[in-house]
């Protein structure tokens, strides 16, 4: 079952551009064009993206996880790296609710194929 307490992430417009590497205005264009539907205008007026919408249109790439997964100090951030560590969790926010969007079309349709398979008499 998936989790319905996962929040999908949400970037400013600025925020966006710098992780995708784009500019405002590209984003501003898929906007338009219906490509990022889950776009929010805040209560101070910052267009907010949904990093699942960003990863599931190609203007953000997940990176695959670091290969040592060492912890301890050394894994600790800088205080300036802070940016980079919440545009890495947006991606990571983005692809559990991608693939959970997943799991969960993938579900029905196996709802689906057995309910038609019970009503032809095969299972």
């Amino acid at each position: 079952m998936v989790d319905s307490m996962v929040q999908p992430k949400f970037l400013s417009r600025k925020e966006a551009a710098e992780a995708c590497g784009c500019s405002e205005d590209t984003l501003r264009r898929d906007q338009r064009q219906g490509k990022l539907p889950r776009t929010r205008l805040g209560d101070d007026g910052v267009t907010r993206y949904a990093a699942a919408d960003l990863v599931a249109v190609g203007r953000l790439v997940p990176e695959p996880p670091p290969a040592n997964d060492a912890s301890g100090p050394e894994r600790r951030r800088p205080d300036g790296d802070l940016a980079a560590a919440q545009t890495e969790l947006a991606v990571a926010q983005a692809r559990l609710a991608e693939l959970s969007s997943r799991i969960e079309r993938d579900q029905e349709e196996i709802a689906l194929l057995r309910s038609l398979l019970a009503r032809d008499g095969v299972a």
